[in-house]
Order: structure tokens, then sequence, then C-alpha cells
């Protein structure tokens, strides 16, 4: 019986830490911090419901990802833990230390193993870059023309209809599929946006904006000046 997907929100608290956010004297959390934990919420509820669509649901975990993981890894039996390579130091460091911790997981004389999977965060894949990651250019403009002229970006995976069953003995340990926390489960308040863009989170809505950026509204033609800067369908190509 396969895994569940899990998702950790250690990341996403470590992220809406009002240290991130707001000067380190300011104790109260920023409003950029209610705003980016609404979107970030509103990410996961989507997901779930693309998952629970196709015969699976999104188990929500708050903790370290060394320390949930690999104690999913051991009540499910599974062999490999698959998550997205990340290049920052201090996703680098979890990662190592999500190693570490599968490798005290002992079942059948072997260990789970950490399988990282470049794709989510860039256009291009890494290995498809016609120059080391070490040796990218510092210019944009160069970057552009390098990979326009040389690459192409690699088509979507395609996604099962169905990608159940559901793991059901093993969740009552967990607590079940528990909903996607509030803005109030994290000590947060709910804000009004009084200028600016104001974007909902998640695959669905981020599908409907491009289909209306793009079609409906055919705005990429449309230049706007640094006075539209806070415009929702502003465009800045020169």
């Amino acid at each position: 019986m396969p895994p569940p997907v899990v998702v950790n929100l250690a990341p996403a608290a470590l992220r809406l830490s009002p240290r991130r956010l707001t000067p380190v004297r300011v104790s109260l959390p920023s409003p950029a911090a209610t705003l980016r934990a609404k979107f970030l919420m509103e990410c996961l509820s989507d997901l779930k419901k693309s998952l629970i669509k196709r015969g699976l649901n999104l188990l929500i975990q708050n903790g370290k990802p060394e320390d949930v993981l690999p104690s999913l890894a051991k009540q499910f039996g599974a062999h490999t833990v698959f998550a997205h390579k990340e290049t920052c130091s201090e996703e680098l460091l979890v990662e190592k230390l999500v190693i570490k911790g599968l490798q005290q997981v002992v079942m059948n004389n072997s260990s789970p193993k950490l399988q990282l999977v470049w794709g989510g965060a860039t256009m291009y894949h890494v290995d498809d870059l016609p120059f080391t990651p070490q040796s990218i250019p510092d210019v944009y403009t160069q970057f552009r023309k390098s990979v326009e002229s040389k690459c192409s970006v690699r088509s979507c995976c395609k996604l099962p209809v169905a990608l159940g069953p559901l793991p059901r003995r093993e969740m009552e340990e967990f607590g079940g599929w528990v909903t996607v926390p509030s803005l109030e489960d994290l000590g947060l308040h709910d804000s009004k946006c009084d200028r600016g863009m104001l974007f909902v989170g998640g695959e669905s809505a981020a599908l409907g904006r491009v289909y209306e950026y793009f079609w409906k509204k055919d705005l990429l033609r449309v230049l706007g000046s640094l006075l539209d800067v806070f415009l929702q369908d502003m465009s800045m190509k020169r």
C-alpha cells in the first residue's frame, strides 16, 4: 500500500516568521506575513482538493522534516522518500538532516532513501542548461539569450487519472486526514489588502490567471508604465 503524500508545514512556518518579514525588533507579524500565510494555505487547500479528485489525500504535519519524514517512512514501510531538490543553504541543510534521520530507520536490513527530483521552481531543467550551475552568467540578458537559443523547455509530466488507494489503518496514529490550518491556527488574523495586487493561491487559480492574461485579455502585447506597477494586469516588457 503506497504511503500518503506529505506536506510538512515547518518550512511554511519558517517563511512566515516575523523575523523573516519584519525587523527583528518588531514583535508583531506584519501584514505581509498574513497575506503570505493566506496564500500558502490556499495553495495547500487547492492541492488537497486536487489529490482527493484522484483518489489520494494530503497529510499535513507540523514539525521538523528530519523528525516527521523518518517517522512516516517507518510507519508506512516506505523505502523511498521523494522531494524537490533545493538550492539555498538552509534547505540544503534540511536535506542533510533528513538523510541522517532516514539512516536511523532500519527496515529489513536497510534504510529509506531520500530521492531528490529537480522541478517545480524553474522553467528549465538544470540538466538541460548549456552551462554548469557554477558558471551561470551573472547578467540575465546573457543567460536568456543562451537558453533561448540552445535549450528547450521540457514538457510537463502527465498526471495519472487515479493515484490511490489511500492508506487507512496507519492514519489513525497521525490523527487522520486533518484539514488545512486557518490563519487563526497559525496565530494570525485576516487583513484586507487595500492596494496593490491580490492573488489567490493554488494551481487552479494560477492556471486560470494564465488563461485570462494570455488568451482572454491578450495582455502580452500591452505595455505598462512605472505608474502602473501596482496594477494586476500591468506589463513592464521593454
